[in-house]
């Protein structure tokens, strides 16, 4: 709401209660580690006007869920701040 109040404000207007995620492979995210951030390597630019998510991206399977684009059912395949990343990109895109 505090990013685009309108569009969100929309989203939720013109949706069920319940929504499926609509993953998108060709979404991309920008990720940038605790040591990038720390040693100054994520410039004003890399940040400045978007939303910016902090959360755990390994390794391992902590905070790891299934997907429907899991091509490996025995594994999780999108960590938890990907998966927020995903729906906060379906609500600004208006899906």
């Amino acid at each position: 709401m505090c990013y685009d109040s309108i569009r969100a404000a929309r989203f939720v207007e013109n949706q069920p209660k319940e929504v499926n995620i609509d993953y998108r492979n060709g979404r991309r995210f920008a990720k940038f580690s605790a040591r990038e951030v720390l040693r100054g390597r994520v410039s004003k630019e890399d940040i400045e006007g978007k939303i910016v998510m902090f959360g755990f991206l390994g390794p391992g399977d902590i905070d790891k869920f299934f997907t429907s684009l899991n091509s490996d059912p025995g594994h999780p395949d999108m960590y938890g701040v990907e998966i927020l990343a995903n729906i906060v990109a379906q609500v600004l895109e208006g899906n």
